[in-house]
């Protein structure tokens, strides 16, 4: 296998690169990137991979700087005849600009999309992507792949939570798909969804939210894509204490926590926060992780195997 397989990664995505290398048993390929004094990138690619099928991980947040950085990488790999590239990357910035809205008029998932599709990229995988429509607005003959972490989170639920007396909830309507697939993959595991107004990006109402579904006396363990502000999840975890859970867990894909999020999510509310690996973390909060290293190994194994 090592003989076919190159895999590279940027800066935000290394320590994530390095344990999937090291599942396959395979050594990073280095590669040094040059920033100048007015901030422009240059990627110098130091290992072998003409000829190979050429993997590169990294995540596209902050989405301005890894973005730029993750393209010169694609561009760089390729002018180093690779028999492929294939871009993974763990969290898709500007994926939850999937839409034309008041905010925007532009479809910035799309426009990122178009980017790497013209960079060169052969194939792309994404991991729980906010929309799946998203894997649409890659151009045609680009190969779009889409790993759900549901998985590796229902494992982790199903262990930590043995013989105790818990129910899953989904903080809006938006992630009842993805808590149904946990519950399922659990087994026998109900599950409660909490609706929510959001006036505005990024702002949620504390005072419209409703429970379908019966949390009293039970530990609520809610599941979502993503922590980013922490005000959906710290209102659910409050209102889901005053309806009578007996403790609050926060389980998400992608820990992005940005700005204040740690100020309303370090609260008596909140029992467990635990998140994947796929960005690093970057908080002041205690935050348990849960290894997608594992699925992004197996996919490439699998791509590998003839």
């Amino acid at each position: 296998m090592e003989k076919k397989i190159a895999i590279l990664s940027g800066r935000v995505s290394q320590g994530l690169a390095k344990k999937v290398c090291q599942i396959l048993n395979l050594k990073l390929i280095e590669n040094n990137l040059f920033q100048f004094s007015d901030g422009e990138m240059a990627v110098k690619i130091e290992g072998n991979i003409r000829g190979k099928n050429t993997y590169i991980i990294n995540s596209t947040n902050p989405p301005t700087e890894n973005l730029i950085e993750t393209l010169l990488l694609v561009d760089s790999v390729r002018n180093h005849n690779p028999l492929n590239v294939t871009l993974i990357i763990p969290y898709f910035g500007y994926s939850r600009q999937d839409r034309i809205d008041a905010t925007s008029d532009s479809i910035n998932a799309k426009v990122m999309a178009k980017l790497i599709s013209a960079i060169g990229a052969d194939n792309v995988i994404l991991i729980d992507i906010h929309s799946e429509q998203i894997l649409g607005f890659f151009e045609r003959g680009i190969r779009v792949k889409h790993i759900e972490a549901t998985n590796v989170i229902a494992d982790q639920v199903k262990k930590k939570f043995k013989g105790k007396r818990y129910i899953l909830a989904s903080p809006d309507l938006g992630g009842v798909k993805r808590v149904k697939k946990i519950s399922e993959k659990i087994g026998s595991c109900q599950y409660v969804i909490f609706t929510k107004s959001r006036p505005k990006p990024n702002q949620v109402d504390r005072n419209a939210v409703q429970i379908i579904g019966e949390i009293k006396g039970k530990e609520t363990i809610f599941i979502d894509d993503m922590i980013d502000t922490g005000g959906t999840l710290a209102n659910a975890a409050r209102i889901a204490k005053e309806r009578g859970a007996t403790k609050v867990h926060l389980y998400a894909t992608h820990g992005l926590f940005s700005g204040e999020a740690w100020k309303k999510l370090k609260s008596d509310n909140i029992d467990s926060i635990c998140v994947c690996n796929t960005l690093p973390l970057n908080c002041n909060l205690t935050v348990g992780n849960i290894r997608i290293e594992g699925e992004i190994a197996k996919i490439i194994s699998e791509e590998n195997s003839d």
